[in-house]
């Protein structure tokens, strides 16, 4: 996902610093949970600035997709503006759409991704239409909840049981209270909690959750409290790195050249030479 459209610069500014660091090209997978625009509004400018091989999306038309002639029916239309404009924009571009299902798989080197949910192609929720991911990496495993509420998280416990146990959780729905059971939470059973929400958010994280993992031990990462961070995994250890505060070049640079004018100002000249047509002749 990839946040409100008035954060898009930030999106991808960030990615652009990923792939100079990491030498990259392109993404080969985006993975859209669900057509909130807090979850989408974004991703129109991701695919104006970078290749996008392939997008995974919710079982939910955009509103022109019948322009497009790739309506699929049955299924609902969204009125969502964001995920109509990233629908667009990927057809645009070509990539290959992916209507996100239980069961797909990404198998990738050393890693697998797999999808639990959706197990249905219509919700009466559009947080239920969420892709909820499992990433294995090595003996690590994290869960990506998307918006999901406490209904697929109860279908997730009957399909799967411990096999959801994870190191990681990505707390579903911000921390909302309509997510994260204390059955569920007990099933999972993470070290490591994260939470997406703003500072300013009176609603997100609940008191409830945020006390239900508290009890459960888990060391909970909000990027309300902690800002924005990596989490990855170092020799089998998961390792969490908080971005340090940006430093405003120019403002330091400013500074500098504002104390030397003051230095240069309040200087003593009492013990300069005056040039020698300025010096008086001596009685």
């Amino acid at each position: 996902d990839c946040g409100e459209e008035e954060y898009s610069d930030r999106v991808v500014f960030y990615i652009n610093q990923y792939f100079v660091r990491e030498g990259l090209n392109k993404i080969d997978y985006f993975v859209i949970t669900h057509p909130d625009s807090d979850h989408c509004g974004g991703g129109k400018s991701i695919f104006e600035n970078f290749k996008v091989e392939n997008l995974y999306r919710p079982t939910i038309n955009g509103k022109n997709e019948r322009i497009l002639n790739s309506e699929q029916d049955g299924y609902k239309t969204s009125e969502s503006v964001a995920y109509d404009n990233l629908i667009l924009s990927a057809n645009a571009q070509g990539t290959s759409m992916i209507f996100s299902k239980e069961g797909q798989q990404i198998s990738l080197q050393n890693t697998v991704v797999q999808f639990l949910s959706p197990d249905k192609t219509t919700y009466q929720e559009d947080n239920n239409y969420s892709a909820v991911i499992m990433i294995k990496y090595y003996t690590k495993k994290f869960l990506f909840m998307g918006d999901a509420d406490a209904s697929i998280e109860s279908t997730l416990i009957e399909k799967y049981g411990s096999e959801l146990k994870s190191d990681v959780l990505k707390v579903g729905h911000h921390g909302s209270k309509t997510s994260t059971t204390q059955e569920f939470l007990e099933i999972v059973n993470p070290s490591y909690a994260i939470i997406s929400a703003g500072d300013n958010s009176t609603l997100h994280p609940s008191k409830e959750v945020m006390a239900r993992l508290e009890s459960a031990g888990c060391e909970v990462f909000s990027t309300a409290k902690t800002g924005n961070f990596a989490m990855t995994v170092n020799h089998n250890k998961i390792v969490c790195c908080a971005q340090e505060n940006i430093v405003n070049i120019w403002a330091i640079v400013f500074s500098i050249v504002l104390v030397g004018i003051l230095v240069i100002i309040n200087a003593p000249f009492d013990g300069c030479k005056r040039p020698k047509k300025f010096q008086t002749k001596q009685n």
